[in-house]
């Protein structure tokens, strides 16, 4: 159960959440583009800045309930399932390297 709802978390952190930061950042530079003017990019930059914390922080959820799954098998446990452990933490990964950077800059 725990690893179906931390591969829909997953799912949902790849997917969905940078789907949605591109469509809504699409959907403002063609409002832009209708009314014949130009704004400042950095609406979008905080745009898909936000997306990547978010998706960090659902691959942080998921990456526990996978842990808590892959700790509770028995002994033999398959080198496909720490691979998969892995993949699921990448957002993460992403994610804290881009907190980090605001954080030092600022």
């Amino acid at each position: 159960m725990m690893r179906s709802v931390s591969w829909a978390l997953v799912l949902l952190a790849v997917v969905v959440i940078p789907a949605l930061a591109y469509w809504q950042a699409d959907w403002a530079m063609r409002a832009q583009g209708e009314r014949g003017g130009f704004a400042c990019g950095m609406p979008l930059l905080s745009l898909f800045l936000l997306a990547v914390l978010v998706s960090g922080l659902l691959s942080l959820v998921a990456a526990v309930l996978n842990g808590l799954d892959f700790k509770a098998q028995l002994a033999p446990r398959r080198l496909l399932r720490v691979f998969e452990l892995v993949c699921m933490a990448a957002p993460l990964l992403l994610g804290v390297a881009v907190l980090l950077a605001l954080l030092i800059t600022g």
